[in-house]
């Protein structure tokens, strides 16, 4: 990243595990009861391979980028589009990375394209206006 901010083209990477702790910690904040998140033979009946993690904990993978690295802290997301198309378990790895496209200096603020991967698949791809201070 450029040291005056976010540049259009700035990436930035970020790793992460869904724990089954985190699982039952979300479920429990959320009141999320679905069985298709903790049961794995309700899930596999459904032609999955096991419980898929919380939509909700991969957008907080995406707050987590934002607000601690791209652009960083004190910038708040004011909008969010993500298409999901295929899932994440428990104790997977993926990644997720952040592109800035467009920068505007007149609102404080940028577009950052955003895509989470397991391996070669795509768990969800779309974008957030972020405002920054």
């Amino acid at each position: 990243m450029s040291p005056v901010g976010p540049q259009e083209g700035d990436s930035v990477e970020l790793e992460f595990t869904v724990t089954q702790d985190e699982m039952e910690r979300y479920r429990d904040l959320s009141g999320d009861t679905n069985p298709m998140h903790w049961d794995r033979t309700f899930a596999k009946e459904r032609g999955m391979e096991g419980p898929v993690v919380y939509g909700g904990l991969l957008v907080a993978q995406v707050s987590r980028l934002i607000g601690g690295h791209l652009p960083g802290p004190g910038a708040v997301i004011a909008s969010m589009n993500l298409g999901f198309h295929s899932p994440l378990y428990v104790n997977q790895s993926a990644t997720l990375t952040a592109t800035v496209g467009r920068v505007s200096a007149a609102t404080h603020s940028l577009e950052i394209g955003l895509v989470a991967r397991r391996v070669e698949n795509i768990i969800f791809r779309g974008s957030a206006l972020v405002v920054t201070p």
